[in-house]
């Protein structure tokens, strides 16, 4: 599924569960409400058999070439790099049948922590969604000491959110209990309808 976590406190996602966007897990490619998310579709593998890692202890390789086996079908070929205080994400043929979804690859959801700089302001941006098209031509966004660089400046569309966002500790099978916290989500906007990106 591609969900990879970036942790440098440990406390990035602590009590972020019940009020995660669960159609956009840190690291996924998908186009969010295409696809009713519940256990029968969550447990369905994908139509490929390629995906692998290698390590020397140190450094290490991931890649793997999902499709999803329904309807519309979601496509990707993605890759991660890990050095010693990076990783290089990558994707390639990206690619959606859905025509009444946004198609997306959301890099990062988690708690919002301290102020959120963007390479097209000097300014720190405000609560609520920013949008930067392609023309924007977005090399990188800071939050939390993390520094998100964006490999090919004006080839992709690119939404930083900064929000209150509220749910229920029930919807994880925990007692019922109402939850809010601050969220911090970074998204690549592939577009809407028959996608075929890189």
């Amino acid at each position: 599924d591609g969900v990879n976590y970036v942790y440098l406190t440990m406390k990035e996602y602590t009590g972020i569960f019940p009020v995660w966007n669960w159609d956009r897990l840190p690291g996924i490619t998908n186009a969010p409400g295409a696809i009713p998310l519940n256990c029968a579709t969550a447990k369905v593998l994908g139509s490929t058999t390629f995906v692998g890692g290698v390590s020397d202890g140190v450094y290490g390789v991931a890649a793997y070439d999902f499709q999803a086996p329904q309807k519309g079908k979601v496509s990707a070929k993605k890759a991660w790099f890990f050095f010693d205080d990076a990783y290089v994400s990558l994707g390639a043929g990206i690619a959606s049948g859905y025509s009444g979804s946004s198609l997306g690859t959301f890099v990062e959801q988690k708690l919002l922590q301290g102020p959120v700089y963007v390479s097209a302001s000097s300014e720190a941006l405000s609560t609520g969604k920013h949008a930067y098209p392609k023309s924007a031509a977005l090399k990188w966004v800071h939050h939390g000491d993390v520094g998100y660089i964006l490999a090919q400046p004006g080839s992709q569309a690119v939404n930083v959110t900064l929000q209150q966002q509220v749910g229920n500790w029930n919807l994880i099978g925990a007692t019922a209990q109402a939850a809010s916290a601050n969220v911090f989500d970074l998204a690549i906007d592939h577009g809407m309808g028959d996608i075929k990106d890189a």
